[in-house]
């Protein structure tokens, strides 16, 4: 206790003050209601905790803490660890011999960051700078499910990390960008043109399962992500998608499987006229958790963190780029409320609806820069530019622009999201992995937000 205590004896209000611009009164006055509220919560990140600052890993820890601090961890009114339903998948229903050794080195340099390899997940920032300067020419082939380069920061390097790829399959339901790069385009089925069942667990307090039926079959050749996983492994190493039998692995049998051994009904077919399993039970909030701790307690001092080289403690670190002489404003994307990220810009009613971004300022910054509603902007950092139209809001702070994310797709077979708009990442730095570890970003969190700029209106 002592050791926390010390850490963050530095942490002031006033502290704070300089860094958020929040004055110090107003910190301490949360704080205490936050405390006196007796569930209180602070938020973070439904999907991805460690989401889009360099700096967001320690920022979640220091969010955990207020949490555990609060009482409101996996209590009601705080955030649930969800109670689900377990439903095997492919190697549950059809054990595989024994996987091989990985070999091979990691183009994004995901093994530079112990806690991320241990999740297996890759880091998209990195990946770019991977390819082109860290193992140049080393992919041969790259498989793209339902993914496109607007995603990534600084997309046009990625494109030029994408030139080097020998061979490269796409698999797509609309011919986005990453469509018109590729070999060979697989058609792909959408949401609701296949079955599969759906568990639950975001904030979910009793265990509760759905049944996903197609609404309509796959049209013309279009197969799922699933179906075309399995026919390649059939072909690359068949005795992994066999089942006891000797028969190939079929997705209709495997479904019907994965629902029987989850005991939500005999069948998929079963399970459809159900349409909701649920298992309701009274909220008994735990008291043991899988932390590691020789006791099962949440833990503020994470010592497994400290034995893979991360902060035990949540430390301060700065943005990667601050405001300064030649970009003096803070650059920020988000994605609409009208649009689904990137994927539903060239759906004829939604486009009507918002069919284009523009540049979000304060009409302070607006006013100071001789800027009018609507008028043409560029705006500069230091890996490119983009031009769009300014909206003034008093909504944004006046030292920052804020720019949609999703569109500027450039693919001529988008009849209406084709040529509109910009690609906000255009002019968002990407990053290597040694940015990562110099920053401490042991979590891998990406580098969306923390781009700096400068704005000036087109005569």
């Amino acid at each position: 206790e002592s050791q926390i205590r010390a850490h963050f004896t530095e942490y002031t209000p006033q502290w704070a003050e300089g860094v958020s611009g929040v004055p110090a009164d107003v910190i301490e006055r949360i704080a205490r209601e936050l405390m006196a509220s007796g569930g209180g919560i602070v938020p973070a990140h439904k999907k991805t905790l460690c989401a889009n600052y360099m700096n967001a890993t320690q920022l979640v820890h220091a969010i955990s803490i207020l949490n555990l601090l609060a009482g409101t961890v996996d209590r009601t009114g705080g955030r649930y660890f969800p109670r689900t339903i377990a439903v095997p998948g492919v190697d549950g229903v059809y054990p595989p011999p024994a996987y091989p050794a990985k070999r091979g080195r990691r183009v994004d340099g995901r093994d530079k960051l112990p806690l991320v390899q241990e999740t297996d997940t890759g880091l998209f920032s990195t990946l770019a700078d991977g390819m082109l300067n860290k193992f140049p020419g080393m992919i041969k082939f790259a498989f793209w499910n339902a993914y496109t380069i607007l995603a990534f920061p600084n997309p046009k390097k990625m494109e030029e990390a994408m030139k080097q790829v020998d061979f490269t399959v796409v698999m797509d339901f609309i011919p986005t960008d990453t469509v018109s790069m590729a070999d060979i385009v697989l058609p792909s089925a959408m949401y609701l043109e296949t079955s599969d069942v759906v568990v639950r667990d975001y904030n979910a307090k009793f265990p509760q399962a759905v049944a996903r039926a197609a609404v309509s079959a796959p049209v013309f050749e279009t197969r799922s992500a699933g179906f075309v996983a399995i026919e390649l492994g059939k072909r690359l190493c068949p005795d992994y998608f066999k089942t006891a039998d000797g028969s190939w692995i079929n997705p209709n049998v495997l479904l019907d499987e994965k629902v029987k051994r989850a005991g939500l009904g005999a069948d998929f077919a079963e399970f459809r006229q159900k349409g909701i399993v649920e298992r309701p039970a009274a909220f008994t909030p735990r008291t043991s958790f899988a932390t590691g701790d020789p006791n099962n307690k949440c833990q503020l001092y994470v010592p497994q963190f400290a034995a893979r080289g991360a902060d035990a403690l949540p430390k301060w670190r700065p943005k990667r780029e601050m405001p300064n002489a030649e970009f003096p404003l803070y650059y920020l994307t988000f994605i609409p409320g009208i649009h689904k990220r990137n994927t539903t810009q060239n759906n004829r009613l939604l486009n009507e609806i918002m069919p284009t971004n523009a540049a979000v300022m304060n009409p302070a910054l607006a006013k100071q820069q001789g800027i009018l509603e609507g008028q043409m902007v560029r705006i500069r950092s230091r890996v490119g530019q983009i031009e769009l139209p300014a909206h003034l809001s008093e909504t944004v702070r006046p030292d920052a622009v804020l720019v949609a994310h999703g569109f500027g797709h450039r693919s001529r077979y988008l009849g209406a999201a084709g040529g509109q708009g910009v690609r906000d990442g255009d002019i968002v730095p990407d990053a290597s992995i040694d940015d990562f570890v110099a920053a401490g970003n042991f979590g891998g969190a990406s580098c969306i937000m923390d781009a700096v700029c400068a704005v000036e209106k087109l005569r």
